[in-house]
This record gives structure tokens, C-alpha cells and sequence, in this order.
């Protein structure tokens, strides 16, 4: 089921809401696919913005869904980390000049991960301060 598939984004998101951090989902579904999954998850809110592969020119393993997400946030891509399961996805946000955390999704088979800043098993491993971590070069006023 697709509650247990992600579970561990619930506390993240709703971390990061509370945390003032920008949420956008960028996938390669269609947008209706995605209204409906995240309407039916109760996961809407989280996300500020939602982009499809169909609203871009070139599709994963090319950064291009990546990089209008960031725009749409307003965020430099440099300042974002990608969440992904696959080796296009994570291909595609290391291109971005993204950081990248690689979900280790066991229904996306065996991706090649490596190419990720962060590997995790399962979202539950995630938390807020994790990912302000890998950001350790930044500097916040």
C-alpha cells in the first residue's frame, strides 16, 4: 500500500512546514496523478508547488524538473535537496546542482543510488536537522 511505502514523509513534511522550509514535489507523473495522490495521502498542503514531467522540455535523467521546481520556490538550486528513487532521479538532481538524498525504495527495484549526498533506507530516517546538515557551507543570517 502506498501509506506504508512512504510513511516517514508525514513527520518530515509537516517538520519542515513548522520549520519554514520550502516543500515543492517534482514528479514524473502527470499532474493529475499527482493531485490525486496527494489529495487522497492528505499531503496537499505540504507541497508549495507541484510540477509534472509534462510541464518540461526534457525529462529525467535531465535536470529540468528539478531546476523549475527551484524556480518556482524561488531557491537556488544549490540550496535544495531532491528526495529520490531512482538513478535518472538522482542523476538528474546531481546534475542540478542539487544535494541528494537516495530513497532506497524497494518498489523502484534495484537503482543505482551512488551518485546521492545521503542514502536512507526508509523515510522514517529522515528529519529536518538531517537535512539542513547537508548544508554545512551555507551561511544563514
Amino acid at each position: 500500500m502506498i501509506l506504508n511505502l512512504f510513511q516517514g514523509l508525514f513527520p518530515c513534511s509537516k517538520s519542515c512546514k513548522l520549520n519554514d522550509i520550502k516543500i515543492g514535489l517534482a514528479s514524473s507523473s502527470t499532474i493529475e496523478h499527482i493531485e490525486l495522490i496527494t489529495s487522497k495521502l492528505n499531503i496537499i498542503d505540504y507541497f508549495i508547488i507541484k510540477i509534472s514531467g509534462d510541464m518540461v522540455k526534457k525529462g529525467k535523467p535531465e535536470p529540468d524538473i528539478f531546476i523549475e521546481a527551484a524556480n518556482k520556490l524561488a531557491v537556488s538550486p544549490n540550496h535544495c535537496v531532491v528526495i529520490e528513487d531512482t538513478e535518472n532521479g538522482s542523476k538528474a538532481a546531481v546534475s542540478g546542482n542539487m544535494k541528494c538524498v537516495g530513497f532506497q525504495n524497494k518498489n523502484s527495484g534495484n537503482q543505482d543510488l551512488s551518485r546521492a549526498d545521503l542514502i536512507v533506507e526508509s523515510l522514517t530516517d529522515l528529519n529536518v536537522n538531517m537535512l539542513k546538515s547537508m548544508f554545512k557551507e551555507v551561511i544563514y543570517n
